[in-house]
């Protein structure tokens, strides 16, 4: 994969067998997102929030434990990141998403929309205390088909999750 020149895990000596071979002692075989326990390790969330001139902002920080791009493999495969703000009875008060993946720009042309090793995605989120919320809930999952998030993935996994009050 092209991101793994560029990787620390690459700079570390590591190469794709490093993480992806299955256990000697089992077999050989190479193991990939198609297992979930590869994935549930492959990104961490972390939410902070921080004050701005007369504001409230959250910082959610998606961040690749991988040695390559997030997600990797084919064009079909996206991660999304949710972003909620719950009220005191568990209701959802407001909700963002993101895509990360292989996006078709509007020219027909693939851009990548990954998230980069070592790198990741930092956003920023006005006022997360709107609409009566009090809590914060984000959540990071791999899907393997494309289109968007309503669309059932029955093998979706979820990488990460996050909380805040």
């Amino acid at each position: 994969m092209r991101s793994h020149r560029v990787s620390l895990a690459r700079r570390q000596g590591l190469n794709c067998l490093s993480c992806h071979l299955k256990s000697p002692k089992e077999s050989h075989a190479f193991v990939g997102a198609t297992d979930s326990r590869i994935l549930r390790n492959s990104a961490k969330l972390h939410l902070v929030s921080r004050r701005e001139a007369d504001k409230q902002m959250l910082v959610v920080a998606v961040r690749p434990q991988t040695g390559h791009a997030l997600p990797g493999g084919t064009t079909g495969r996206s991660v999304w990141l949710t972003v909620k703000g719950m009220d005191l009875n568990n209701s959802v008060r407001w909700m963002e998403t993101k895509r990360f993946g292989w996006l078709v720009a509007a020219d027909g042309r693939w851009e990548d929309a990954t998230l980069a090793p070592d790198i990741g995605a930092t956003l920023d989120l006005a006022d997360p205390g709107r609409g009566g919320a009090v809590r914060v809930e984000a959540e990071l999952i791999y899907r393997f088909r494309p289109g968007p998030l309503e669309e059932p993935d029955s093998r979706q996994v979820t990488i990460s999750r996050a909380s805040m009050t």
